[in-house]
């Protein structure tokens, strides 16, 4: 004669336990992995389009630094406006010759340009040159970014 063992009920329930939770903590971490991979890209997205709106920024500034340059060739005395100075329209968009300094040559010209005009993300770029003139020509001593203009 066989015998059967009787089973403990108790422990064939405990099978299926540890499986439910093993697939809840699995789907929890793939969860979490699938969000930080998410927001990681719309975080670089916010950088790279800080990075592109500094660099429209960048080449507005020294586009206005171009304008000042042609302004002094043709009036040595030429001194923008009060602060914010002189706006100079390039293409769709502007800057601001802010200031000239100095009597006599050399010359010391600030500028700023903001990018967009309208946005509480712009990209500010402070650029102040200086220049001074050879053979009737004007020349750029230095050329630095500057964290604000006085």
């Amino acid at each position: 004669m066989f015998f059967m063992k009787p089973q403990n009920i108790l422990e064939n329930s405990q099978d299926g336990f540890v499986a439910l939770i093993s697939a809840i903590i699995i789907g929890a971490v793939l969860v979490a992995i699938t969000f930080a991979l998410g927001f990681s890209s719309f975080i670089s997205r916010a950088n790279i389009l800080d990075v592109e709106f500094k660099e429209k920024s960048i080449g507005l500034a020294e586009a206005c630094v171009d304008a000042a340059i042609i302004l002094l060739q043709g009036n040595s005395g030429y001194v923008p406006v009060a602060p914010p100075g002189d706006l100079i329209p390039v293409g769709s968009d502007s800057c601001y010759v802010w200031s000239v300094d100095g009597v006599s040559w050399p010359k010391t010209i600030r500028v700023q340009a903001k990018y967009p005009l309208v946005s509480n993300k712009s990209a500010y770029t402070n650029l102040e040159v200086v220049v001074s003139t050879l053979a009737d020509e004007v020349v750029v001593n230095s050329w630095k970014e500057i964290l604000s203009l006085p």
